[in-house]
């Protein structure tokens, strides 16, 4: 099945080597082609956000970012931010990458929140966390948790 978005959530913290660097690439790469991406959508943080727009803009993909605004939300700013990135996909159009590299996507709050509000639109979802990695194995979230027993 063809999708024309894909929304890259992540830790802030991540990717913090080389190698997750890498990993988060090669991740994005297989989606794009797995899924016939045409369209990144991010929360423009840095860590995961920032790199996930990077390689969309080095591989001609479409970037929307989506900037929290702290000074006039506060703390509600990163749940409202999440809310518009989600409500900007049509419905059917758009799968996730949560990625929290070597945290567990508990430890990772607007990741976390990205999840939530993307399953309850039944989205797809990869996570990528420090509890589940496989060798370029992916597995949606109510997959891993059968395998997590949650």
């Amino acid at each position: 099945m063809a999708y024309k978005t894909l929304i890259v959530t992540g830790s802030r913290h991540a990717p913090d080597s080389k190698e997750q660097r890498d990993d988060l690439r090669r991740r994005l790469d297989r989606l794009r082609t797995e899924y016939g991406i045409s369209e990144v959508v991010v929360g423009d943080a840095k860590g995961v956000d920032a790199e996930a727009a990077q390689w969309a803009s080095e591989n001609g993909i479409e970037v929307y970012r989506f900037k929290a605004d702290w000074h006039q939300f506060s703390r509600s700013a990163g749940p409202r931010r999440n809310a518009e990135m989600v409500a900007s996909c049509a419905e059917g159009s758009a799968i996730v990458l949560a990625y929290c590299g070597s945290l567990p996507l508990s430890k990772c709050k607007g990741t976390s929140d990205m999840v939530r509000r993307c399953q309850k639109r039944e989205m797809t979802i990869f996570v990528v966390d420090n509890l589940f990695v496989t060798d370029g194995v992916f597995e949606s979230v109510e997959l891993l948790k059968e395998k997590r027993g949650s």
